[in-house]
């Protein structure tokens, strides 16, 4: 079973991922947090296999996150995105 952990500060994407991850078989969310801190912390707990997470964040963005959490072990698979803000769509 892989873990999975989910960062993102918006509550309806973090939601979507969560559920995404839970419909495939052999995945598993090992956690979910709305800022780079919460996931840092639940990155320690629990030593996920694969982190997803938002880059652009309040606080620490998802860049400095998994660059702490490379300190911490470094053999993971990290998948970044962003979304563009609403300005940025017109």
């Amino acid at each position: 079973m892989l873990k999975v952990l989910v960062v993102d500060d918006e509550a309806p994407i973090r939601q979507w991922l969560e559920y995404c991850v839970d419909q495939f078989d052999g995945f598993t969310v090992a956690g979910a947090a709305a800022s780079g801190v919460q996931g840092l912390d639940i990155y320690r707990r629990e030593l996920p296999d694969i982190v997803v997470s938002d880059i652009e964040m309040p606080g620490m963005d998802g860049l400095e996150m998994l660059r702490r959490m490379q300190k911490i072990h470094s053999a993971y698979i990290c998948l970044l995105y962003t979304s563009p803000s609403p300005r940025d769509c017109s």
